[in-house]
């Protein structure tokens, strides 16, 4: 809940619409407890009678129960019975306004709907078995946010599949199958490298001691050590060797070598290939460091403001983009064949083609091929952070035409 207060209304009624809003985003689930009067007052320090009685009104509402000794909770029902009147409400007090100002700015019912102006577009996308996927974008582009949904950490709108479960609502399933690594080791740092290997063995049914002992006898971690004593490279190794001894079908990556160097980096992806990957598994990763990802994945996805700018197989990307350093005296010739991006390294002109026969008009290179490129001058794949750039640079909403 958000810990600031308003001046618009009393604090207690403040207090029971945020509750409220949980219930109605699914945060709050039926039979789930509220947090304790007394944990409430200390932490958003307010007197313990306001959320008792902000508490009281949703008791009246019989939105919520008060079980003698153990607290109040979500009362069965509750969510069914909120959307029937927040329903009415909406439609008597604030719908007139709403289509007032509809009117009034003169919008049609596909921009409403298509979200104009929203910095979420949503997202299509399906990952198949035995797939490596890389989840390339800036900053704030909703990368962490995606792999939030599919790790059931968030609730979503539209439709959301994991390994045939729906991850908000059948989590605790999910996650039997699903393992995941994020941006920042979170493993206590006052516990020792046998204790954790203890904790994951006791917790979790599929995990393989005996196969995390293994990772670990090539690297030098002690088990003896404290999670605090390892450097961030070994608590890396230790959080990916007793991830990898768990027999899941879906690995989630978020920037899992942030902050590593250049060893520990390609250490981590090798022993990811050779020592986890078994094309039945399926690994989806997000990292800035694409140049160390390029040959790991299968497949590709750049992701801006929330939506999908560019989907396609590693092999797609290979033979559809192609870059020309162009010799100086065909300079003019190649940039008449309209690449998608161009740049200057050492006062050379290096040219980014895009050989799909099928974008639109205005987004796609002049048909050319291989062999006309190579005449220019000399031609290679280029790598996914120079695509990136040029893609990025090219897109100004209309992009999605680059995607599959």
């Amino acid at each position: 809940m958000d810990r600031e207060w308003n001046d618009s209304q009393p604090i207690y009624r403040q207090l029971r619409d945020r509750v409220v809003a949980m219930i109605l985003d699914g945060v709050l689930k039926e039979g789930d407890p509220l947090p304790s009067v007394r944990n409430v007052a200390a932490e958003y320090r307010v007197n313990p009678l306001t959320v008792l009685k902000g508490y009281q009104q949703l008791v009246d509402e019989q939105l919520v129960e008060s079980r003698r000794g153990r607290g109040m909770f979500i009362n069965a029902g509750a969510r069914s019975l909120l959307l029937q009147g927040e329903r009415q409400k909406f439609l008597a007090e604030e719908w007139p306004r709403v289509s007032a100002t509809i009117q009034r700015l003169g919008l049609k019912a596909e921009e409403l709907l298509n979200g104009a102006g929203s910095s979420r577009d949503g997202v299509n996308l399906r990952v198949e078995e035995g797939r490596i996927l890389g989840i390339i974008g800036p900053n704030g582009a909703g990368k962490t946010t995606a792999l939030n949904a599919v790790l059931g950490l968030i609730p979503y709108q539209g439709e959301l599949r994991v390994l045939g479960r729906d991850p908000w609502t059948e989590r605790d399933q999910l996650m039997r199958d699903v393992c995941f690594i994020a941006d920042v080791a979170v493993l206590p740092r006052w516990m020792r490298v046998s204790q954790a290997l203890d904790y994951v063995a006791g917790v979790h049914p599929r995990f393989d001691r005996a196969k995390a002992e293994g990772f670990l006898a090539k690297t030098d971690i002690r088990h003896t050590s404290k999670v605090r004593e390892l450097s961030k490279g070994m608590v890396t190794q230790l959080h990916l060797a007793l991830v990898m001894a768990i027999d899941a079908k879906l690995l989630v990556l978020d920037e899992p070598t942030l902050g590593l160097d250049i060893l520990y980096r390609k250490q981590f992806y090798d022993s990811l290939l050779n020592d986890y990957f078994d094309r039945s598994r399926t690994i989806v990763v997000t990292t800035h460091q694409v140049e160390d990802v390029q040959n790991v994945l299968t497949d590709l996805m750049f992701i801006q403001r929330g939506r999908i700018v560019l989907d396609c197989s590693m092999e797609e990307f290979e033979s559809r983009y192609l870059e020309v350093t162009v010799h100086p005296e065909r300079v003019a010739a190649a940039r008449a064949l309209k690449p998608i991006h161009q740049r200057q390294v050492l006062g050379r002109s290096i040219l980014l083609f895009d050989l799909k026969p099928d974008l639109k008009p205005d987004l796609k290179s002049d048909h050319v091929d291989r062999q006309k490129l190579a005449a220019l001058g000399d031609v290679r794949t280029p790598g996914i952070a120079d695509l990136f750039v040029a893609v990025m640079g090219n897109n100004t909403g209309q992009m999605q035409g680059a995607a599959r």
